[in-house]
């Protein structure tokens, strides 16, 4: 989630039921936020221990895939459907390619395929649903959401597997060979017999803030490894805009203060719905001149994005605190800014476009907050996000037409009895 968070949720306490207010004291973000994940995370747990993977409710089971040979079209049923604890719902019947988040060119149906239900929780800020804001107090920026999104795939399997065999395939190709692990520290042990923190090894930053690494591409098969970038603002600040091209892009608003605004020489990257569901690889590029005026950005290089007055996919700038930096191997720790440094331990991981990590600093202590190991040490830990779930729908052997159901339906487990 790329909010204006102080601290995440992901740092609550293990067997936290309830977060309780106390009279008299400071009201923070994190405490409702904590709350929410708390209560979200039980209920979705309790969805996967009774529903299972997946499955939707009998009479209403949504994202069946029909074949409508008239116009040569797949349609995708209206319903529910539950995935790994995600209720997911699609509001009517709609052709496949009429799917929020489509992108052209996803569904290619040549030899068997394997149709699939991609599934996560994604962040909405008023720069992609305006209508958060509320006119009546002038749209001030406040509250934002977290929605479940989702798209249909299909995935071409070559040779034509049976049904129960695709879904194992798909599974197969969606597993992380290596997990990407990352450790983060301020305070840092320069002599490792005396434990002694050096002075200077600590958090120096005048703010507490809440850094975001995120892997912006992975390594390509020509040997270029992947390539991270981070924020200190969670990658919250960015700017929506009525049009992108060429060089120039032309933004709503330059933010409401000098520390959320654009400046000449800041990274940006531009994206859209689309391009943020589909984690696709946006160069990042540095902004040269900004006109106050008529709000005209212009960039240094093409943006890879391309927007017309009539988009309505929301195109947006977002800003970053860095360039682009290779992933070292060896465990050679990178530094970030003011005594922060992340070190990613595992060689050959199998990083992707989103993957990301918060390291929240803290003026205070001087130190950021991170997750000790069993020896004390910062743990080096699993991407805390973004999470994705996947269901199978059906399968398509094209050779005979044949489409096979693979979705499951649930009945209810309770029935109502007369009392005696």
């Amino acid at each position: 989630m790329e909010g204006d968070f102080s601290l995440n949720a992901l740092f609550s306490r293990p067997g936290v039921t309830r977060v309780l207010l106390q009279q008299g004291r400071v009201l923070l973000p994190s405490d409702w936020n904590e709350q929410v994940a708390v209560s979200t995370n039980r209920l979705r747990e309790l969805a996967r221990d009774l529903i299972g993977p997946h499955a939707g409710p009998s009479g209403n089971a949504g994202f069946k895939i029909t074949f409508h040979a008239a116009n040569n079209q797949f349609r995708i049923g209206k319903g529910r459907y539950w995935v790994e604890g995600f209720l997911v719902e699609n509001d009517r019947e709609r052709p496949v390619t009429e799917q929020p988040y489509y992108h052209a060119g996803d569904l290619k149906l040549d030899g068997s395929v394997l149709f699939y239900l991609d599934v996560r929780e994604q962040h909405v800020s008023a720069v992609q649903d305006p209508s958060i804001r509320e006119i009546a107090l002038g749209g001030p920026d406040t509250a934002t959401r977290a929605v479940v999104v989702w798209q249909v795939r299909a995935l071409e399997l070559g040779s034509a597997p049976k049904p129960e065999e695709a879904w194992q395939q798909l599974q197969a190709r969606l597993a992380r060979k290596k997990v990407p692990l990352l450790v983060a520290e301020a305070k840092r042990d320069r002599d490792d017999e005396a434990c002694i923190i050096s002075p200077d090894s600590r958090y120096t930053g005048p703010e507490n803030q809440l850094y975001r690494v995120e892997i912006h591409s992975a390594a390509t098969a020509q040997g270029a490894p992947p390539k991270f970038k981070w924020s200190r603002d969670n990658g919250s600040i960015s700017f929506a805009a009525s049009k992108i091209e060429g060089l120039t892009a032309t933004l709503l608003s330059l933010g409401r203060d000098r520390r959320t605004s654009l400046a000449v020489g800041d990274f940006v990257e531009a994206g859209n719905d689309v391009t943020r569901f589909n984690d696709e690889v946006r160069p990042l590029v540095v902004v040269k001149k900004i006109d106050p005026s008529t709000l005209d950005v212009t960039l240094a290089a093409d943006p890879g994005l391309v927007t017309d007055p009539k988009d309505k996919r929301h195109p947006f700038l977002r800003r970053w605190d860095s360039p682009l930096i290779d992933v070292p191997k060896n465990g050679v720790p990178v530094p970030l800014e003011k005594g922060i440094e992340v070190t990613f331990t595992q060689n050959d991981a199998d990083y992707r476009p989103g993957d990301y990590w918060l390291i929240p600093a803290r003026t205070v202590s001087g130190d950021v907050i991170w997750p000790p190991d069993e020896n004390g040490k910062p743990k080096a830990v699993e991407p805390h996000g973004p999470a994705r779930a996947y269901a199978p729908l059906a399968h398509r052997n094209t050779a005979t037409g044949v489409l096979t159901e693979l979705r499951f339906e649930l009945n209810p487990q309770t029935h109502l009895k007369t009392a005696t």
